[in-house]
């Protein structure tokens, strides 16, 4: 069975910039060691959780997805993402990114062992979810358990957009086993249909064909491929205008800090206008005290 792809990291964006001189050297690679330090506790953190890491996640799919290609069964995989993460991540730093992602995966473990389900680590921002039997219906109904249970954590979230708190978009594919790359095809875009709906909730996708995805005509893929582009293009067109938001957001703060800087200098020039009157007059007073015919 092909294997999925490996994780990303929380730091891939992370980088030190160098330049000449031995101190700026010596900073970055202080830097790099302790995010190296940082990553190895963080990840010791969640095997002490008993949360898989992707190659542990990769082997536990492909074990059930032979169990439930032999037995005929439904198996279901959920992708749960983060809802501005990357927001969060700049904010509040990795570190506390970190946390947060402990006080994540431990609201989702908790609801995965009340319903038997297999919890992973699938991406930086992203956890998998496996589970075996059942129906689209009851995975449905842990699926928005567990978006919940994110929810009710109430982990603080100040630059996200649907929220003040942290929450939780979770794309959910049903199947009976056919392909793997199909399966994660779909489980991706469940997961980018939660988020152009509005994120914060769950969006499931169900195929109960036996076929092979050989078997889909051309007509059908190029359906799907327009689909997806078109999903592409509504998920830029909502980044490009959280970008304008934030670019207006920051425009009226200079804007309200250029009128404080110049409501402040008019004071000084106030003040400075006060201070050489009033110097005009005790001079004036002066020569007055001196002139020996007043």
């Amino acid at each position: 069975m092909a294997q999925l792809n490996q994780s990303d990291e929380i730091d891939k964006n992370d980088t030190t910039q160098e330049q000449d001189g031995k101190g700026v050297v010596h900073l970055s690679k202080h830097q790099e060691e302790k995010q190296s330090s940082e990553s190895s506790a963080f990840e010791q953190v969640m095997q002490q959780m008993n949360i898989a890491d992707r190659k542990s996640f990769d082997k536990k799919y492909t074990q059930l997805w032979n169990e439930a290609s032999d037995e005929n069964e439904l198996l279901t995989l959920m992708i749960c993402e983060i809802d501005f993460f990357k927001a969060y991540v700049d904010n509040y730093g990795h570190q506390g990114a970190s946390f947060m992602l402990l006080v994540i995966a431990l609201a989702l473990k908790t609801t995965c062992e009340e319903h038997d389900c297999y919890l992973g680590r699938y991406r930086g921002d992203e956890f998998g979810i496996l589970i075996k039997g059942g129906d689209i219906e009851t995975a449905n109904e842990i699926a928005e358990k567990l978006r919940f249970a994110v929810e009710k954590s109430r982990t603080e979230h100040k630059f996200s957009s649907v929220s003040n708190i942290v929450t939780l978009s979770i794309g959910v594919s049903s199947f009976y086993p056919t392909s793997m790359q199909v399966v994660m095809k779909q489980a991706s875009r469940a997961l980018t249909n939660a988020k152009l709906a509005g994120r914060n909730q769950v969006s499931g996708h169900l195929d109960t064909t036996l076929e092979s995805s050989s078997s889909i005509s051309n007509s059908q893929q190029e359906a799907e491929l327009a689909n997806e582009l078109l999903q592409q293009e509504a998920l830029k067109k909502e980044e490009a205008l959280r970008k304008e938001e934030e670019l207006k957001k920051a425009e009226a703060l200079r804007l309200e800090e250029l009128k404080k800087e110049k409501e402040k200098q008019k004071q000084l020039r106030l003040e400075e206008e006060e201070r050489l009157e009033e110097e005009k007059k005790k001079q004036a007073v002066g020569m007055y005290d001196m002139d020996p015919f007043f």
